[in-house]
């Protein structure tokens, strides 16, 4: 089935084709004419304004003091605080070595860097077998000095009793020459008869050949007598032996008491040999002198040691030590002990990076040591800190000093008296402060600077109690200028404001030129 088309559509589409058109044209020439419309009433405004320009009316200029902030001051007294940096060392630390040779048998499981000892602990020890032999040998040869003095006392007391029994005989014997001198002087002064000698001494016993006198029984009263007869007769030999038997007891004496000295100081080798055999057992077992932390360990169980070899480093928890670097004008305000004791300023240390910002050890000010910085030119002192470590019950809570650290620390200082405290932020150059008069006119003063600290300074001269000093930043000061106090809420009190009219040229407020 086909579907046949009208036979008018040409001419159809051609009538639209063309009311098209005809549209089109209009609405484009609609469009220019607006523009044009615009554009003229734009011109025409312009024209206007340009014809008709406002003139604004010339007003006197107004200048404002400038606006500053002040703080009512006060001349009293202020705690002073000294701020520094210090770093913490030992108070006490020890390299302990070996005194005796030998391999060690015995070592503390405490023995670790970082470890805790107490006083009198064991450390380490050599093997001590050695060492008891040689105190038992030592012992020994001094029980046997000892005997040996006890015989050479005794052999002094034969020789004592000797020298008595021959000072006898020889005062005995010195009698009997007296004697037989006498009789021999009789003799030879011409005595009658036998009974005038009988009569003058009876010793003429010994002149009549006596066995024991020693006298061959010469005639007394033939002739002359010989030298030799004569020292038979006055008993010369046996005076001389009897000298010579006490003489020899003497020396006997002094050779006992030689023998005795000698036994003595034998005695005395014996009794410091062992003394030192004792010591050097001791020495065997080292101990911990004091309240110690390890800082490095030498040696392990079974180690050889000899004299002198390093077995440890100990560091004394008692206390630690601060070494503070402290400028040398600020020593003034700090108390530093001397030997004879005396105040003492307090301390405290902070060491933020581990402990934050609030915790602190408390310390006081031991030294002040004898030299300064070669670099900073610093002053150094020495402040201690009790327990350092926080062993003891008291302390278990507080932050742990660590040795080497870089720590901050404030220390207590004298008070500053008769001062003003002026904030850093009011301090000009020169020591020069600015001050707001009643007049509320600025007036620079300079100062007198007794102390500094971090945020402030305390002045001396210059300032008075009730002054108002100004805080703030003034962009062009000359002295004598106006100036405005800033009140709490920003704005200016009625007091110190002050505004000052300018008038230039005659002007009046809205004429037009």
């Amino acid at each position: 089935m086909t579907t046949e088309k009208p036979q008018n559509m040409p001419e159809t589409n051609n009538q639209y084709q063309d009311s098209v058109s005809s549209g089109g044209k209009t609405r484009t020439v609609l469009k220019l004419i607006t523009g044009a419309l615009i554009l003229s009433a734009a011109v025409t405004v312009m024209v206007h304004w340009l014809l008709n320009k406002p003139r604004a009316g010339r007003r006197p200029p107004e200048k404002t003091a400038p606006l500053v902030q002040t703080k009512t001051v006060e001349v009293g007294t202020f705690p002073f605080t000294v701020h520094a940096m210090g770093t913490v060392i030992p108070a006490e630390e020890v390299a302990m070595v070996a005194r005796v040779s030998g391999q060690l048998d015995k070592v503390n499981p405490d023995l670790v860097p970082g470890g805790h000892m107490r006083k009198g602990e064991m450390l380490a020890r050599v093997e001590q077998r050695d060492y008891q032999l040689a105190v038992e040998q030592a012992r020994a040869a001094l029980q046997q000095a000892e005997l040996t003095c006890q015989e050479r006392e005794f052999a002094i007391e034969q020789r004592n009793s000797d020298v008595a029994q021959a000072e006898k005989a020889l005062k005995i014997e010195q009698a009997q020459c007296e004697v037989a001198r006498r009789e021999l002087e009789l003799l030879q002064n011409g005595g009658d008869s036998l009974q005038d000698l009988a009569l003058a001494d009876t010793g003429l016993k010994a002149l009549q050949g006596i066995p024991d006198s020693g006298n061959p029984g010469y005639d007394f009263l033939d002739g002359n007598i010989s030298e030799t007869d004569k020292e038979l007769i006055l008993r010369k030999p046996q005076l001389k032996a009897a000298k010579a038997s006490y003489e020899a007891a003497k020396a006997g004496r002094e050779q006992a008491k030689v023998a005795h000295k000698n036994a003595l100081a034998a005695k005395e080798k014996a009794g410091t040999a062992l003394k030192t055999a004792d010591l050097k057992l001791e020495w065997t077992t080292v101990e911990v002198p004091f309240n110690a932390v390890v800082r490095s360990k030498k040696i392990g169980g079974g180690s050889y040691v000899s004299p002198g070899n390093p077995l440890a480093t100990l560091v004394n928890t008692d206390r630690y030590w601060v070494e503070v670097s402290v400028p040398v004008d600020r020593l003034k305000w700090i108390d530093i002990p001397t030997r004879n004791g005396g105040k003492a300023s307090k301390a405290r240390i902070y060491h933020s990076a581990a402990w934050g910002k609030e915790k602190h050890r408390e310390g006081v000010v031991k030294r002040l040591e004898p030299g300064i910085e070669s670099q900073g030119r610093m002053a150094r002192l020495i402040v201690e800190v009790e327990d350092p470590r926080c062993l003891t019950d008291e302390n278990k809570d507080k932050p742990v000093l660590m040795l080497d650290s870089y720590v901050d620390v404030e220390i207590d200082g004298n008070p500053v008296k008769d001062a003003v405290k002026v904030p850093r932020t009011a301090v000009r150059e020169g020591d020069r402060v600015w001050v707001l008069s009643e007049k509320g006119k600025l007036d620079v003063r300079e100062i007198n600077v007794a102390a500094t600290a971090p945020d402030c300074i305390y002045a001396k001269e210059g300032l008075q109690t009730g002054d108002r000093l100004i805080t703030s930043d003034i962009a062009s000061p000359v002295e004598g200028m106006a100036l405005r106090e800033s009140v709490g809420n920003g704005k200016a009190s009625q007091k110190a404001t002050e505004t000052i009219q300018m008038h230039t040229n005659g002007d009046e407020a809205g004429q037009e030129a």
